[in-house]
């Protein structure tokens, strides 16, 4: 990793901006910003006060490794417990600290030394723990949140967020969770629940969660549509009615749209060529798409208002339904379209007359 990574790395963890750090060194904030962007580098007389400033050295700022090797680290995560163990906590961390000033920049490797470091201040026999001991961690955890590796620094900032919360610093706490990427992000989530709730927004706090649970019911439900597919697929028809009964029971048990508990009994009712179960399934999905679900009439969602089914999907999706049911290019319900039930079951549902 190049210096400019190193720099800014460092000024991150120590909660310093760059208007501050241009402040101590005697130059211009520009000059930091270009320093960190790789524009041009700090001048060999400055390094020694750079380093002084980021609690480093000269060596660190110009180091190019920017990782412990796997073997290395997990070595050295040994060698952590045994001198805590031997030696007391405020020698491991002091060993932990010196080898985070040659890997200022290496995420992983700063992550998992805090971890550990954590691990071991928890332990009830750990002796010798600097009243300072806690803080010291934390900038470790600082550190690896300002890692270019995001899934490395993702982590690192949900601990001290975590962390954070348990302190009643919300506004820090905030200010992490804002990092953090929205999507498959549950951790994140269920932080920002706790602060609401903190806050004293309970309502704020149950629409996010209701949200949430929806959100994952709903990956369920896709895990199982697929898993009876496999199943079918594979001629496994006893496990694929085992997925499809799961997904059916899922809906009612989550109070989830009505639409998906008719998905899985479709697939498997069509890979049986079982005209009266199809059948079945295609009235409770044409049923459900014309009947918007409302899901705070259920207990589990009484902070999600307005139709969910919706966006208007329901009402899209059922042209298109129509559509591939009648469509004669489409081998899969071949067995269906001759069954008198079933261009009943079309008409009534608003299908156009057809052309066969």
């Amino acid at each position: 990793m190049s210096m400019q990574a190193v720099i800014r790395a460092k000024r991150i963890a120590l909660g310093l901006t760059q208007e501050q750090a241009a402040q101590r060194l005697g130059v211009t904030a520009s000059a930091v910003n270009k320093w960190e962007r790789g524009v041009s580098c700090p001048d060999l007389v400055m390094l020694p006060a750079l380093a002084r400033l980021l609690e480093t050295d000269p060596n660190t700022l110009l180091c190019f490794q920017e990782e412990m090797g796997a073997e290395e680290l997990a070595d050295f995560l040994h060698r952590l417990a045994e001198t805590a163990a031997g030696d007391g906590f405020a020698a491991a961390l002091a060993l932990a600290e010196a080898m985070a000033r040659r890997y200022p920049t290496g995420g992983t490797a700063l992550l998992n030394m805090a971890l550990t470091l954590t691990g071991l201040l928890g332990m009830t026999a750990v002796r010798d723990v600097p009243d300072d001991a806690h803080a010291r961690i934390d900038y470790l955890f600082r550190q690896a949140a300002a890692s270019d590796d995001s899934a490395v620094a993702d982590q690192a900032k949900i601990i001290l967020a975590s962390q954070a919360l348990s302190q009643g610093e919300l506004a820090q706490a905030e200010a992490y969770l804002s990092e953090l990427p929205d999507s498959g992000q549950f951790d994140r989530i269920f932080l920002q629940a706790a602060v609401h709730q903190a806050r004293g927004q309970t309502d704020e706090a149950a629409a996010l969660m209701e949200r949430t649970l929806v959100q994952y019911a709903g990956r369920v439900q896709s895990i199982l549509y697929r898993l009876t597919d496999l199943a079918c697929l594979q001629h496994r028809q006893e496990d694929a009615s085992c997925f499809a009964d799961t997904a059916h029971q899922l809906t009612l048990l989550l109070g989830l749209w009505p639409y998906g508990a008719h998905v899985a009994d479709l697939q498997l009712a069509v890979s049986r060529k079982d005209t009266a179960s199809a059948l079945s399934a295609l009235e409770g999905l044409l049923t459900a798409l014309k009947e918007p679900w409302q899901p705070a009439a259920s207990p589990l969602y009484r902070h999600i208002s307005g139709d969910i089914s919706a966006g208007g999907f329901g009402q899209r999706l059922l042209p298109k339904l129509l559509t591939e049911l009648q469509n004669a290019d489409s081998n899969e319900y071949n067995f269906l379209r001759e069954a008198p039930a079933f261009q009943a079951l079309l008409k009534r549902y608003g299908a156009c007359p057809s052309s066969r």
